[in-house]
Formats: C-alpha cells, sequence, structure tokens
C-alpha cells in the first residue's frame, strides 16, 4: 500500500489534471454556449436567395480597393421530410482570378463555375454533399466531389474527367451535427457565437485540386468593427485556421454572415454579401 503522502500526491495530481480538463472543455460550453453546428446553421438559413459579391485586392488601385471577380448565389431549400438542402452556384472571371500565373493556359480566359448542394437530414446531421467544378464553354466536368455520411464517418470521393491524377477517395470521422462545408459556398448565417468558442469542421476546398479535403480549427477570438455598405457594423471576427493558411469571417450579433476571406494558393478572395436594396418610398398623393 502507497504511502500516506503518495496518495496525497497521486490525489492531487488527479484533481489537478481533471480540473484542467474541466476548464478546457466543459466551462467554456457552460460560460459560453455551444458553438454553433449544421442543426443550428439549417434552422437560421433564410430560405430566399442570397447573393454575394467574390472581391479581390486591386493591386493597381492607388488606394488598395477591391473589385468584383464575380458573384455566388446561395439558397436554403427543405428538400422532403424535414430534409434542408443548402445549396450555391458561384462564377468566377477566371482570367482575373489566375493572371500573373504563368502555368495557366489558354482557358482561364473562360468562366469557372463551381456547383455546390449539402443536404442535412432532420437530426441536423450531414446527410450527403456534392461539389461541381467546370468551365462555362467546356461541357465535361473539370472535377466532382461528392461525400455521404455511412455510419460514424463520412466517405468523400474526387473525379476529373479532364485530369485523372487527381482523382482521390478517403473517409473522416464524422462527429454529431459536424459542420462540412465549401469555401466558396457561403454560411448565409452563424447564430450563437460568443466570443472564447473554439470547435473543428471539415472544409471542402475546390480551387486546390490536390488536397480539397482539410480539418480546419475554428475560434471566436474578438469583437471589431467593420465597414458593410455604407455604414459601420458590429460584427464577430471568426479566425479558421488551415494547415499553412489563415481565413477570417466576419459575423453580426444576431448570426447574419456579412463578408467571409478565403485563402488560396494564388491569392485571397473575399466574399462580400450584398446588402439588400432599399424599398423604394411610396410617394404621397397630392
Amino acid at each position: 500500500m502507497p504511502h500516506r503522502w503518495v496518495s496525497l500526491g497521486i490525489l492531487l495530481g488527479w484533481a489537478i489534471a481533471a480540473g484542467a480538463l474541466i476548464r478546457r472543455d466543459l466551462l467554456p460550453l457552460i460560460l459560453i454556449g455551444p458553438p454553433p453546428d449544421l442543426r443550428t446553421i439549417a434552422k437560421a438559413e433564410d430560405e430566399g436567395p442570397t447573393t454575394w459579391s467574390i472581391l479581390i485586392v486591386d493591386t493597381q488601385a492607388s488606394s488598395g480597393g477591391f473589385r468584383s471577380i464575380g458573384d455566388i448565389v446561395t439558397k436554403t431549400r427543405k428538400v422532403r421530410d424535414g430534409f434542408v438542402e443548402l445549396t450555391s452556384d458561384a462564377k468566377i472571371d477566371s482570367a482575373a482570378f489566375f493572371k500573373g500565373n504563368l502555368s495557366v493556359g489558354a482557358e482561364a480566359a473562360d468562366q469557372l463555375l463551381i456547383h455546390s448542394a449539402f443536404e442535412i437530414d432532420p437530426s441536423g446531421n450531414l446527410y450527403q454533399f456534392e461539389v461541381v467544378i467546370r468551365w462555362k464553354r467546356e461541357p465535361k466536368e473539370l472535377m466532382i466531389i461528392d461525400g455521404k455520411l455511412r455510419h460514424d464517418q463520412v466517405v468523400v470521393n474526387a473525379h476529373s474527367p479532364l485530369m485523372p491524377m487527381f482523382n482521390w477517395s478517403k473517409s473522416f470521422p464524422y462527429q454529431a451535427h459536424g459542420m462540412v462545408q465549401n469555401t466558396l459556398a457561403p454560411i448565409d448565417r452563424m447564430p450563437g457565437l460568443q466570443v472564447g468558442q473554439r470547435w473543428e469542421s471539415k472544409i471542402v476546398s475546390p480551387l486546390t485540386f490536390a488536397n480539397q479535403m482539410e480539418t480546419v480549427k475554428v475560434e471566436v477570438p474578438r469583437y471589431r468593427t467593420i465597414q458593410w455598405g455604407n455604414d459601420p457594423v458590429r460584427v464577430f471576427e471568426v479566425v479558421s485556421r488551415f494547415s499553412t493558411l489563415t481565413a477570417r469571417t466576419w459575423v453580426r450579433p444576431d448570426g447574419l454572415v456579412l463578408r467571409q476571406e478565403i485563402p488560396t494558393l494564388h491569392r485571397n478572395l473575399f466574399l462580400e454579401r450584398r446588402p439588400p436594396r432599399a424599398e423604394p418610398e411610396e410617394k404621397t398623393r397630392p
């Protein structure tokens, strides 16, 4: 039987380790609440379409402003028996995006189209998804990425009719209500954010053909103020850390996503929600 001082030391060490685990894993959930997940996002998404501008930094502008190279339309649709489908359609002026990259051929003058559809089951878990990438003038798809939840694993396959060397398959463990998203399919809403939250999500990166699936560590470090439309807006800053890159998302306190930064190998993209147009005032008859 160990000496009582040894036993006391073991008990003290166990208490310190248990306290550290509670502070790291349990207290954040109690004090600041759980982070957003697919279930809360599916419930909060708007039914109507949302339009986003795809922006890049205009290096030729003396003021260092932005210019648009495309747009994205996102939609939420209830498809059947409580299932929810999140879709997006992105159009990118590829000549502007790949400008200065000598490895890109003449097809860079075409428009790059990216269609994304994520289906969420009634319990708030990912059911399946598909991302299709193609040139506007090319009938064959450049890349198709699809995934489906099987038991507690998401099985992902990539198939390229034009570039077979980029075909691949992989699977990863899936946690209940875990987020899986496409970097070029911005989420309309992220409800329930609080400073100090941390979580992990899976990201499909359609502009990085060699390795499209990544685990991303996400945190909400602070508030900040950004300019959106003509007004300053107080927002949460959400920071996502990839293996070598960092992305940011700016979310209004009511959960409305206003802007998203997407790092790529060529340049950073900014997805900006277009403010709703003001309704014209009805003229009063004399």
